[in-house]
């Protein structure tokens, strides 16, 4: 597993080991260990999937303080354009964005952290 820098700080696209064989894939998108080495929340407390039909637009997801959390955001089948909104006043990418796609065919998450939007 690899975690690469996003140009928004403490955002981190994911880049899972995909073990492959006859059967199908086994893949594990988080590991506590290296998020605390790169300093991440490594406890989550709730777990969520939504669904969408082709075409969905999504506004932008973001809770404040005491209610936010940091995220881990994967497709698991088809594709999602994702956008990430730095909201954090203190951070020097404020107003800031960065977009990326996330794809079922190559199993990539990214890692929102508070205080930036989705």
């Amino acid at each position: 597993m690899e975690l690469k820098n996003l140009p928004i700080p403490k955002c981190f696209q994911i880049i899972p080991d995909v073990n492959r064989d006859k059967r199908g894939t086994f893949t594990r998108v988080f590991n506590s260990d290296l998020f605390t080495q790169f300093g991440l929340e490594a406890v989550f407390s709730e777990e969520f999937f939504s669904t969408s039909s082709r075409g969905v637009l999504r506004g932008m997801h973001f809770q404040e303080t005491p209610m936010d959390l940091s995220k881990i955001v994967i497709c698991l089948s088809g594709k999602v354009f994702d956008v990430l909104l730095d909201l954090r006043t203190d951070s020097p990418k404020y107003g800031q964005h960065f977009s990326l796609e996330l794809n079922s065919d190559s199993p990539t998450a990214v890692y929102v952290p508070h205080g930036v939007a989705h």
